[in-house]
Formats: C-alpha cells, structure tokens, sequence
C-alpha cells in the first residue's frame, strides 16, 4: 500500500500554512454558528465536500514540489559545477527528507476522477525523466503540472464560492476571500522563487529562457503585491499579522532585492564579473528564510 507522507520541501511558507490547506475554512464551516445561519444542510454538506476535494488538490500541488525539489537542486547545482550535497550545505537547508513521484500518483488516484487536473502518465513520463540525467526541460514540466493542479483548483474554488454565497454566511465568504488570497499569494510566491532561478541559471548558461523568466517574475510580483494587500486588511487579525510580517520583511531581504533587479532589467548582483556562488545561495536562502521552504510541517 502506498502511504501518503508529509512534504518536507517546497514553498512552504507561513503564508501557505495559513492558507493553501483550507483549514481555515474548514474550521468555520464546522462552526455552529455558521449551522446556525443556515438551515440549508445539504448546501453544507457539498460545501464540506467541496472542500475536502480543494484539500486533496492542495496535497498534489505540495507531493509535486516535493518531488520537483531533487530534480531542481541538481540542474542548477550543475549549472554552477557543484554537486548536490555542496549545493545543499551553502543553501543551508540541511539533510531534507525530500520525496518521490509515488507519492504524486497515490494523491492523483486518491482524488475523485472528474478533479484530476491531468493523466497518471504525465507522472509516469516525469519519474522516467528524473531517473535519468535530468534538465531544464523537465523542470517545465513540473510547471506545467502545478499549472494545471492550479487551474482545477480555481474552477472548484468557483463552484465553492456559488455554495458559499447560499448559505447566507457573511464570516464564512469573508473567510473564503482570505482562502482565494492565500492561494494566489502562494502561487506567486512559488513562481518568484522557482523563475528567478530559471533567470539566474538562463542568464549564467547564456540561453533564451532569461526573457520569458524575467516576464513571469515581474508578473508574479504584481500578483504577489495585491494579493498580499488584500490579506494584510483581512479582519482576521491572524492572517492580516502574518501577511503584514512578509510584506515588511521582503524588501530587505536579498530575495526581495533580487526579485526588484529582474522586475527592473538590472543585471543579477551575484553574476556580474562572474559567478559569485556565495551570493546566489545567500540569496535563495533568504527567500527559504522568508516564506519558511524547506522547514518542517507545522
């Protein structure tokens, strides 16, 4: 039997914690006060339902950045003549118990057959890359993936948004706007991370991913600013501290530097005159420092 474990890489932020996984709002909707306000018990019961799925969909995302983790660390630790244990001592991001694609297909066949964001083989395609010498080319793939996982997840926010509405529950849509805000955040927080490295690594292999790369960063960063504005006034003061805490932090950060060079055009600090391999680790550590990758589940 396959069992499901624990991600333990990824863009696990605080950020994410909070709101990725909808237990917030799964919370909520088992309030009695939210059964109170509405008499409609099979509204809530799709809505727990619905739920549930969004769960699912969530824990897929996070198998996939799991097992995307390995595949990344050794194509850019090769881009810069390192190997996978040197890269993981300057990233400082310690011994990572870092998982497989089996995890993967266990969560996609867990879901019910008409949430399945794509075919078990994409899966099956991505392991037999991993296995051999893997490059940028399956990277994208990881991307392409999430995208997806992504998309399934909106349209079933959407369906969940109409239940939400009939149950009358003021506190409970107020709960699932935070929901939307949080995902969006997170996504393009992971897209800031995971494209300012394929900037970087572009930039240091002199190929044609640096333009498309720079584009999505600056894109992610618009989003990342709005959502993170919507969260910041979210009247659950919980949520509103802990999204305030990123904003604050990121502007000094050498990510948050990093991210404002390739929204401007600026040439990447840690790669002019060369490859300096302390500043890009410094600088990708600072982003796991920020939104918390590669720490333990809380």
């Amino acid at each position: 039997m396959t069992r499901f474990r624990p991600s333990s890489f990824g863009v696990r932020t605080r950020l994410l914690v909070l709101a990725l996984v909808p237990a917030l709002l799964l919370a909520t909707i088992g309030g009695t006060a939210i059964v109170r306000q509405s008499r409609a018990e099979r509204t809530l019961a799709d809505i727990r339902e619905e739920v549930a799925v969004l769960s699912q969909l969530t824990e897929l995302r996070r198998a996939l950045l799991g097992s995307r983790a390995p595949v990344e660390l050794e194509v850019r630790a090769r881009a810069v003549g390192l190997d996978r244990a040197a890269a993981v001592r300057l990233l400082g991001i310690g011994d990572l118990e870092l998982e497989d694609l089996d995890d993967a297909m266990a969560r996609l066949q867990a879901l019910p057959e008409e949430a399945r964001p794509f075919e078990i083989d994409r899966l099956e395609s991505l392991q037999q890359g991993s296995a051999s010498e893997p490059d940028v080319r399956l990277i994208d793939q990881f991307d392409e993936l999430d995208a997806l996982a992504r998309q399934r997840w909106e349209q079933r926010l959407i369906g969940l948004r109409d239940r939400v509405v009939d149950t009358g529950s003021a506190e409970l849509n107020q709960r699932l706007d935070d929901l939307e805000a949080s995902t969006r955040a997170g996504s393009a927080a992971g897209a800031m991370v995971t494209k300012l490295a394929d900037y970087w690594f572009g930039t240091i292999a002199e190929n044609d991913r640096t333009g498309p790369a720079r584009t999505a960063i600056a894109v992610a960063d618009g989003q990342f600013d709005l959502a993170m504005g919507e969260l910041s006034a979210s009247n659950d003061p919980v949520v509103a501290r802990t999204a305030q805490q990123i904003v604050d932090d990121l502007p000094t950060s050498p990510f948050g530097e990093a991210v404002d060079d390739a929204v401007a055009a600026r040439p990447p600090a840690p790669l002019q005159g060369g490859v300096d391999v302390d500043g890009v680790a410094a600088t990708f550590r600072s982003s796991f420092d920020l939104f918390q990758i590669g720490r333990a589940h809380v």
